[in-house]
């Protein structure tokens, strides 16, 4: 059984929608491109992982927020996203896992 290790990296894209007159993160976006990351860093199908991470959160440059990180055999943690920009530009750091 393979398990997921902290894996800090750096992703600039741009993941932003405009609700109501602000721009908010596509949190569905944000979550497969964590995934894939994820998957790809620990060298595991992307389906081994699953990231959830909050909606409607403000696309501005030095906003954070936590994903919860989820394997398939039951392991939790979090990944802190530090946005870098207005338009959704982030990075994710820090896999934290968590007792199961």
């Amino acid at each position: 059984m393979r398990r997921l290790i902290a894996v800090p990296f750096v992703i600039a894209a741009a993941f932003a929608l405009t609700a109501c007159g602000t721009k908010t993160i596509d949190a569905g976006s944000l979550e497969d491109d964590i995934q894939t990351q994820l998957a790809d860093a620990a060298k595991v199908k992307p389906d081994t992982v699953k990231v959830s991470c909050p909606e409607d959160k403000e696309a501005k440059k030095g906003n954070t927020f936590d994903c919860t990180i989820t394997t398939n055999d039951g392991s939790k943690g979090t990944m802190t996203v530090k946005l870098t920009n207005d338009e959704g530009g982030y990075t994710a750091t820090a896999f934290k896992p968590n007792a199961k």
